[in-house]
């Protein structure tokens, strides 16, 4: 039996993986050095924590790159599924919260062999990405392109209506030239 959901790259709600995967790394690259900052600040009060800036910065940097691939790997077929490049959903939400703090509590402790780096590692991305999943509400449908069009369309006949006004408060127009400041 055929499934209903087609992938179709031509639809006009398709992201390509590349444009997810690179969106995913410039949203972690703001995110993540906060995430390192707590685990550094952390590790200078508790010497067992420290495995040096140098590698965790490193180690930072690889567990973004490898994280946010998962990640935009485990969303994809709800994206193809629902022909929306912000389908929402639990499923489409979790790895957003779960992945990242995952992948870095189990990479520092492989590199320390120490539990407690492991716990505070995944529980220092844990608390940042889950401050930012929770602003970013991923388990919401997000807008459609038409919408997103839409909503461009309104604002920009609002600041030009505004626009058009405070010029008429400027100049002190006649109302009977106020035609003249028209779009044509």
């Amino acid at each position: 039996m055929a499934s209903k959901h087609v992938y179709d790259q031509d639809h006009r709600e398709y992201v390509s993986l590349s444009t997810a995967y690179v969106g995913h790394l410039m949203t972690s690259s703001l995110l993540a050095p906060l995430a390192g900052l707590m685990y550094w600040l952390l590790s200078y009060f508790f010497p067992v924590l420290n495995f040096g800036i140098q590698n965790l910065v490193i180690f930072i940097i690889a567990v973004v790159i490898v994280g946010e691939l998962i990640v935009v790997l485990i969303q994809r077929p709800f994206i193809i599924k629902a022909s929306h490049s912000d389908p929402g959903g639990w499923g489409y939400a979790l790895p957003e919260f779960l992945v990242l703090p995952c992948l870095a509590g189990l990479g520092a402790f492989l590199i320390s062999r120490e539990l407690s780096a492991g716990l505070v590692c995944a529980l220092a991305f844990f608390i940042v990405f889950g401050v930012a999943g929770l602003l970013s509400k991923p388990w919401k449908p997000g807008l459609s392109r038409a919408e997103i069009r839409e909503r461009y369309e309104q604002t920009k006949d609002m600041i030009q209506a505004g626009y058009i006004e405070e010029k008429y408060r400027d100049v002190e127009v006649d109302p009977s030239h106020r035609d003249l400041f028209k779009k044509r």
